[in-house]
Parts: structure tokens; sequence; C-alpha cells
């Protein structure tokens, strides 16, 4: 056989054995002797460099076959003696080294094979600490020039994904690729796996998340990783947990049920193995993984072995926590001595006490922990006297010297007469949540001892808490008499407190400091509601936020009393500017009648000018009432919200509610009808008529979009940290006692995340604060120098990338905006959609006056232009004459 020509044959066989895995395709091929490390005789085979492996290829006597395939991520070293190079490989079998010989006499194929080698491993390894690193050992005389070094985007995440699919043998997604595009091109550093299509199971655009997650292992670029388990396209914000019953409701745990063939085992263990070796993660997210058991153990692991890391902020609320894994988990956080723990958020993940131990032990062997630790939510753990113990045990050691600001411990079986002593060390603290833990006589006593030492105290979940109204006349009093409480939001909701109305009304009156009342689900009678608002009225001067859910019950009230509760209403919102979001939701059985909801939607349509956000769910209201809210959506200006799902609206309203708003240019949101849509669904009749609604519902969406965009504010969401050093200043910025922001998504959402508790939400997921962008300055991300060496970075990006229109689809977290930002907005929406076509029924004689106005114009035009030619004509007569 001739061994200097390859034949058409040997071509096909490699081409056909290259097609099996993803992107590769030949760049050398070649008769070489060659042979495997444990033989000792060379042979003829045939050499081919790929894109991402080398093969060997044998001819026998019947066949062509596969000798050797090793892929470029398996070669260790490349010694290169003589006429002759050696390639090792990483793995060893039964101790002995592996690999293969390449011998021939002629020099320039080998430099070829070395300097293709060289090329194809630089680009796929780029990152990697030198430790492995590709070695060759050869003299310089002997290589090749190699092309200058291109990093690809995003500190070369592309093609080193490239390369890891074709290693685990699987086809790399390319809506991962375009997704990564994305966030480059924004300037963004959060990579959020859930935005990625395919992350829903049962997909022919699914992917491999552990490839993704190992492509990310030395990458420099991307500082924080979320994973949502039930994305269902959903905001992938980094709440939960946290609150009580009494401003969302049911008060669960904020997760829901998972996403149907999502592939959630093993999500976190797969991120802890990435934390051992990447230093520029500073915030994991991983949540709403419930489907598989999740093992922390590597995250510890990861942290005592990887020293270099620059984790700050973990959140994994509302998982499936393997609890036999927490004692290594708590071990790593002991170990987090060389970098800060700011935000630790393990809400909703049903921590026994036991490992409420665990974890404050390790809290008290680590002193820094104290001083850097801003958040901490353990929301819907079981503490009893263990945890409870373990706990007082922390808080007495950091008495002295610790920043902990947020405090959620929701639902926890608390012992307050243990921990309630020691909660006045937290002088910082800006937010306690003690919600749905059941307070005895003494706990209560403890927890305004508190009250009386706080001097940074800007909110207060103290719902279902089982307080009556002599406790809640005493805790407002306190409140009153703390001369450092200025601003608070207080949430008081699913209580016994109205039991004694006069002592009720009595204790609003010490609440002048109030910003947000959280009253929801306090069964109070009109004439007693007529007081509460009237005391909050006169007292409650500089009051944002009013929360009435559930409040009504009138089943021993008459009716004028309704209509006088509603008068009393109307002469808060005159009076009282300040108010900017009204929640008079209902339930099943508690609920504003249309009679008392018509009246009040009339005012805000004809006087009321401040009101920004209405929430009327669950009020059992029907199609009669939906042209009143149009009315109201066509002459008012300020409104910025409505929440009305829950009222039986039929397609009939919401070809009404779309009618409205073709002149509406301010209202900016509307949570998605979810109830009363697959109600309709269920009961319209053809394909048509279910075509119809979903089409009535996207045009209302997109008005909403055109009006400007919507974001809730979300009080547990943590930015990644700039920098390892604590400077004293928070991250979490506190919107009115709420906390920071979340990018909303779609103005019209198809499904809310679950609303939480401690942000004073209504249970529909009303929000009080008008939110605001979020500027967020990133410090450039780099690997230790002694852990990664000469490693080139990309750019910073520029500090007001969240600013940029275009960064909704994956922009995670964002804070807030306030009133000049809307306004903006608005009016470039005005000017931009001011030809929007009128056919609201109330504005259509206007439209009729100025189209005969124009067709008048028009005619007086047509007569004048005659006019003009008689007379052109006429001189050019005169002139012919002439």
């Amino acid at each position: 056989m001739n061994y200097e020509i390859v034949m058409d044959e040997h071509q096909k066989f490699i081409d056909e054995n290259l097609k099996n895995f993803y992107g590769e395709h030949k760049h050398f091929v070649e008769w070489m002797d060659s042979r495997s490390l444990t033989s000792k005789r060379f042979k003829k085979r045939l050499i081919v460099i790929g894109e991402y492996r080398i093969l060997s290829v044998k001819k026998g006597k019947v066949s062509i076959s596969l000798n050797k395939n090793i892929h470029f991520y398996d070669i260790a070293d490349i010694i290169v003696v003589e006429d002759t190079i050696e390639i090792r490989q990483k793995q060893v079998i039964k101790g002995d080294q592996i690999g293969i010989l390449i011998k021939s006499k002629q020099k320039e194929s080998l430099q070829m094979i070395l300097k293709l080698l060289r090329e194809k491993i630089r680009n796929i390894t780029h990152g990697f600490p030198s430790t492995i690193q590709l070695r060759i050992n050869a003299n310089e005389s002997y290589l090749l020039p190699i092309e200058e070094k291109v990093i690809g985007i995003a500190d070369n995440f592309i093609e080193t994904y490239k390369a890891q699919s074709s290693y685990k043998n699987n086809e790399p997604s390319t809506e991962v690729i375009r997704l990564v595009e994305k966030y480059v091109q924004d300037c963004c550093r959060e990579f959020d796996l859930s935005k990625c299509p395919g992350f829903e199971g049962k997909s022919e655009l699914n992917f491999q998340i552990d490839t993704v997650i190992s492509s990310l292992n030395y990458n420099g670029y991307f500082n924080s990783i979320i994973i949502n388990g039930n994305s269902n396209g959903g905001s992938s914000s980094s709440g939960g947990g946290g609150g009580g019953g009494g401003s969302g409701g049911s008060g669960g745990g904020g997760s829901g049920g998972s996403s149907a063939g999502v592939n959630q085992k093993g999500l976190v263990e797969k991120v802890g193995e990435l934390l051992s070796s990447n230093c520029c993660v500073r915030k994991i997210s991983i949540f709403n993984c419930k489907d598989d058991d999740q093992v922390l153990s590597t995250i510890g692991t990861s942290l005592i072995g990887n020293q270099f890391n620059l984790l700050q902020v973990i959140d994994l609320h509302s998982n499936h926590i393997n609890q036999s894994t927490f004692q290594t988990f708590a071990d790593g956080i002991e170990t987090m001595t060389h970098n800060p723990l700011r935000y630790l958020n393990l809400s909703d993940c049903n921590l026994s006490s036991r490992s409420i131990e665990i974890l404050f032990n390790s809290f008290s062997k680590n002193s820094k922990i104290s001083t850097t630790l801003e958040y901490l939510n353990l929301s819907y753990s079981k503490f009893d006297d263990v945890g409870s113990i373990s706990f007082t045990s922390w808080l007495a050691k950091i008495k002295d010297d610790n920043v902990l600001k947020f405090l959620y411990l929701t639902n926890c079986s608390l012992n307050l007469i243990i921990i309630g002593a020691q909660l006045r060390n937290l002088p910082l603290l800006r937010v306690l949540d003690i919600s749905n833990n059941r307070l005895e006589r003494t706990e209560i006593e403890e927890l305004i001892a508190f009250i009386k030492n706080t001097r940074a105290l800007e909110s207060l979940n103290i719902s279902n808490c089982s307080l009556n109204h002599d406790y809640f006349l005493y805790i407002c009093n306190t409140l009153n008499k703390n001369e450092y409480i200025k601003h608070l939001d207080l949430n008081v909701s699913h209580n016994q407190i109205s039991k004694s109305p006069s002592i009720f009304v009595s204790a609003l009156e010490f609440l002048t400091m109030v910003n947000s009342l959280n009253l929801s689900h306090i069964p109070i009678t009109y004439k007693t509601l007529i007081r509460v608002v009237d005391s909050i009225r006169i007292y409650c001067k500089n009051i944002r936020e009013l929360i009435l859910d559930a409040c009504f019950s009138h089943s021993s009230d008459k009716s004028h009393d309704g209509i006088d509760f509603i008068n009393e209403l109307k002469q808060f919102l005159r009076e009282r500017e300040s108010l900017k979001s009204l929640s008079i939701g209902g339930d099943n059985s508690n609920y504003l009648s249309s009679k008392l909801v018509i009246p009040l939607i009339e005012y805000l349509t004809n006087e009321n000018g401040t009101l920004e956000q209405l929430n009327i769910q669950y009020s059992h209201l029907g199609d009669s009432v939906m042209p009143y809210i149009a009315n109201l959506l066509e002459h008012n200006s300020t409104l910025k919200s409505l929440s009305f799902d829950r009222n039986y609206f039929t397609i009939n309203s919401f070809q009404t509610l779309l009618l409205s708003l073709q002149n509406n240019h301010t209202l900016l949101n509307i949570p998605f009808p979810s109830y009363d849509f697959e109600k309709n669904l269920i009961t319209l009749p053809t394909a048509q008529k279910k075509s119809l609604l979903f089409s009535l519902l996207y045009r209302i969406q997109s008005i909403l979009e055109e009006n400007g965009g919507w974001r809730i504010p979300d009080p547990h969401f943590y930015p990644v940290p700039t920098s390892s050093s604590n400077n004293g200043g928070s991250n979490l910025q506190l919107l009115g006692g709420g906390g920071g922001g979340a990018s909303g998504g779609s103005n019209l959402q198809l499904q809310q995340r679950p609303s939480s508790p401690t942000s004073s939400t209504s249970s529909s997921g009303f929000r009080s604060k008008s939110p605001t962008p979020v500027t967020t300055s990133y410090g450039s991300s780099a690997y230790s120098q002694q852990h990664y060496e000469n490693l080139p970075l990309p750019p910073p990006p520029v500090d007001n990338y969240y600013n940029n229109n275009n960064n909704n689809y994956y922009q995670n977290e964002s804070e807030g905006a306030d009133d000049d930002y809307y306004n903006h907005q608005q009016q470039s929406s005005q000017q931009k959609y001011q030809n929007r076509a009128t056919l609201s029924p109330t504005n259509r004689n206007q439209q009729q006056q100025q189209q005969q106005q124009q067709y008048q114009n028009r005619n007086q035009r047509i007569e004048l232009t005659d006019s003009f030619v008689e007379a052109v004509d006429h001189l050019n007569d005169d002139e012919n004459l002439d």
C-alpha cells in the first residue's frame, strides 16, 4: 500500500467519523508512524488534526478503523524529541501514562501539527490557570510562529462553550449563544440561564445546562449566575420566602409549582462545582428548584478549596435542600474570611432546627461575617428553641460590631422570649419581618423593647402574629415615642385588632410616621372603617400607601354606611395628596360591592389627580362596571397602575377597555387578569372568539408598552457587589422600607411572581412605589493574579447600562423609577403615538367636530386655490391680448 497518498476512501472515512462530533472538520491529514505510549512498535497511521480533537486511523487488511480519538481538553503535555512528538493525556490507567507518539522524517509536518495544536488549544483554554494549560517541551527554534490571539466576546465564552459541547458530545445551543451576544451588546454581566429559550423542558430547543455551567469555570466576564427552576418566562428576581399572610394573602413560601420538564437535578451542585475554579462570580441566585434534592456540599467544598473566589451574594431560596449536606455548606461559610458575605437568602428551604444551629455556629466562628452581612433571610425555617438559642448566641457575640440591616424570619416558630433581648444589638436594622409567628405577651414586650431602642427601623412586618387591640395600641404608642423613626412601613394585617373599635382607632392616632400601612384581612365594619380612614387622614400626614384588602365586614351594616365610607375615602383622597397607592381588593366574602366602587371610580375620573395605583381585585363587579373604568382611563392622566382581576369581566369588558386606552398615554401597568382570562377561555364557544380574546389582551399590552416601562419593586433584590471591600455602604436600597427593584418584564404580565408579603403588598401583588431605573456601577472583575497568571480581561462595562431601554429582556433586578423618568417616558410616548386612532365612544363627538372643521378648512383652501387660478388665467389672457 502506498502510504504517501491519502485515498478517497480514507477521506470519506475521516469525514464520516468527524460528523459524529459537533463542529469538527479536518485541518491536517497525513500518513505517519505512530504508536501508543504503552506499546513498543511503530505502525503507519493516518494522523488527523480536527477542530477539537486528534484522530489516529489505521488501515487493516479488510477495513479502515479508528485507532485513537483524543480531545484537545485531554492533552496535558507535548514533548518533542528529534523526529518524534509525544502527546501525553491527562488520564492515567492503572498507573500508566496514556497518550500517543507521532514520528516522521518530514520536519515540516511535525511542525504543522504542533502549530495547529497550539493555536486550537490556546483558543479553547482561554483563562485557564497555568497548572492545567498545555505544556510544551520543545526548542523555541523548532516551533513555528502562530497567529495573534483573538479573544472572543464575553471573555471567549462562545468558543469555550462550543469546545465544551464537543467534549461532552452534544450540540451547542444557538439560543445560548444568541443570549450571550445580547448580554455583551448591552454590557450585562449577569447570566440568567432561565431567560434562554430551551430552558423549559420537552422542547427541541433544549440544551445541556451542565455544559453551559462548565463553560463558565474560568470565565472572567460574567459576575452573576441566575437560575430560576420555575421560570415559565417570568422574572428571575432574587426575592422569596420573606413575609407573612398579612400582605400576600396566603403567606406561602413564594415558590409555586415547578415547571414541568425542567431538569432541576443537581443544579445547585453544578454551580457549586463552578465556584471551585471561578474567581469572578460574586453572586449566585438559584431558586424554585423543588423537583429534586439540591446538594449544598459542593458549594461548601468550593468555598473551602478556592480561597480566591469573590462570592458575596448567596441566594438559594425556595429550593428543596438535602439537609444532610448542610454541614459542609456551613463549613464553607465559616471559611469566608478573605471575602465578605453580604447577602444570604435561604428562605423557604425547610431548614430544620439542627440546620439553623449549624449555620449560626459557623457564623459565630467567622467573626468577619458580622462586619459585612447586611441581609439575612431564613423565613419558613424551623427555629424552635434550639435554633433560637444559637441565633441568640450569635447576636450576643456581634453586638459591638455588625451591619445587619435586613432580617426576615417569617413563619419560623421563633421563641422571641429568647431572641428578643438580643435584637437590641442590631443598631442598623432597617427591616424586621417576624410575620406568621405566634407572639405571646412576654414576646410582644420584648418586641416593644426593641422598638424603643431602635434608631434605624424603616419597615416592620408583624402580620398574622396573633396581636389584639391592646397589643396594637401598645406597639403604636411605642413607635410614636421613638424620635428616630421618621418614616415607617407597617404591616399588621391578619391580626384581630379591631374587636374594640375605640382602642383600634385610638392606636392609629400614634402612627404619624407611617408611609405605608397594611390593614388587610382585618374584619372591620363600615362604621369603624369610617373612623379608621378619618383617623389616618388626620394624623398620617405623609402616608403614601394604604392597603385595606378584605376589610369589609358589612354583614350587620346598612347600605348607607357603605356610601358614607366611600365619601370618607373621597375626603381622604382630596386632602391627602401624598397618597399614591390605594388597595381596596376583596376576597370570597369581604369585598366592596359595585354600587360602592362606582362612586369612587367616578370621583377618580372627575376630581382626583394624585392617585397613581389602584387595586380593586376580587370585588365581584361584573361587566356593568367596566364602562366606568373606561371613563376613568379616558379622563384620568395620573393613574399608572390598575389591578382588576377576579371581577368576572367577559370579553365585552376587554373590548371596552381597549377602546378606552386609545387616548391614554399615562397608564403603564395592568397585571394580567389570569382568573378572568381563564374563565373566558373556557366559556367562549368558538375558536374565533378565543382568538379575539388573545388579540384584545395583546393589543392592550402593546398600548401599555407604548406608554412606557413599568418595574415592580423587589425588596429582596441585591445588586452584584462592585468590590470585595466593605465601605460601610449598603448595596440593598430600600424603597419606602420595601427594598430594591426587580424588572417587571412585560407591562401586562402573563404570570406574576408571587408577591412578597414583606413589601407591603395586597393579595394581588399590588405594589405602592413608582419604580426607578437602576444605575449600577461595576468594577472590572479580574482573577486573582496569584491564581491565574497573564489573564487578559475585557474592558469593564459602562456604568449606566441599566438605563439602556433594550435591557428589559434579560435584566433581572432593577430598582424603581422616579416621577421624572415616567414623565419623560410619557412625553416621548405621547409624541410618538399622538396619531393613535381615537375610537373611544366619549370622544366621538369631539372627533366629528375636528373632522368637520378640517373639511371646512379644506373647502376654503380649494376656494382660494380656484380664485387664484382664475386670477392667473385672467392675467395670462390680458398678456396675450397685449
